[in-house]
């Protein structure tokens, strides 16, 4: 299965890409993030382009998250989204 991956270039010193997929092990969420350096400027629609070089990718991390920890990070998520809207500081994607 193939899975969209969420390109977030909105600050560029941390920008990146997250990607979400369920069972990479079973019963569990895997999630992992890129960082791509802010001098890489070229438009980029996924992180297997092969115009990112191993030189563009700044930092790399994964992490398997059972279900009831997924639906917490979800619902924490859900908490800091309403706040950042709240307080004005929603940005465009």
């Amino acid at each position: 299965m193939q899975l969209p991956k969420i390109h977030c270039k909105s600050v560029s010193c941390r920008s990146g890409f997250v990607e979400v997929r369920p069972n990479v092990h079973p019963g569990h969420v895997n999630i992992e993030i890129w960082s791509i350096h802010p001098h890489y400027h070229r438009r980029v629609t996924d992180i297997a382009n092969d115009c990112i070089g191993d030189g563009d990718v700044t930092g790399n991390a994964e992490i398997e998250l059972d279900i009831i920890h997924a639906k917490e990070l979800i619902r924490l998520l859900v908490v800091a989204v309403e706040a950042a809207e709240s307080s004005g500081q929603n940005s465009a994607i």
